[in-house]
Formats: structure tokens, C-alpha cells, sequence
């Protein structure tokens, strides 16, 4: 099963897009199966880069661990 790439924008100041976060998070990841919510949270985390894993985790409320093994299973690209 493929997932769609989610951007995640990064304002100027470096800061996550939080609102975006929870807008898709909403809309789509929290509609999803067990695995399907790990692999969303995981694909928003590693946009949002430094900081994204709990920033993911706190909005989703997804166990940071629960986060960490969906960037295991998930390809890092290039």
C-alpha cells in the first residue's frame, strides 16, 4: 500500500507548521488503520525535520516510540 508524500512547511523562522500538521492530521491520518496513522505520523515527522518527531507526536497523540518505528519501516528517500 503506497501513502501519499505530505509536505510539511517550515516557516521562516524555522518553526513547524503547526496548524497544517493538525489540519491533515484531522483530515486524513487520524481516519486511518493502526498502521496507516504510524506511517502518516512517521511521513510528517521526517518533513518537518529537527524537532518533528515530537512536535508529530504531541499533535497526534502518538507515542513518540509508536512514531519511531514507522521511520524504520518507511524508506528515507532520496
Amino acid at each position: 500500500m503506497r501513502f501519499p508524500v505530505i509536505a510539511v512547511r517550515v516557516t521562516q523562522g524555522g518553526m513547524i507548521d503547526r496548524r497544517g500538521n493538525e489540519q491533515r492530521w484531522a483530515a486524513d491520518g487520524s481516519k486511518r488503520d493502526e498502521r496507516g496513522r504510524r506511517v502518516f505520523a512517521a511521513s510528517e515527522a521526517r518533513a518537518a525535520g529537527l524537532g518533528g518527531l515530537a512536535a508529530i507526536s504531541a499533535i497526534t497523540g502518538l507515542a513518540r516510540s509508536t512514531i519511531g518505528r514507522g521511520l524504520k519501516v518507511q524508506p528515507q528517500g532520496g
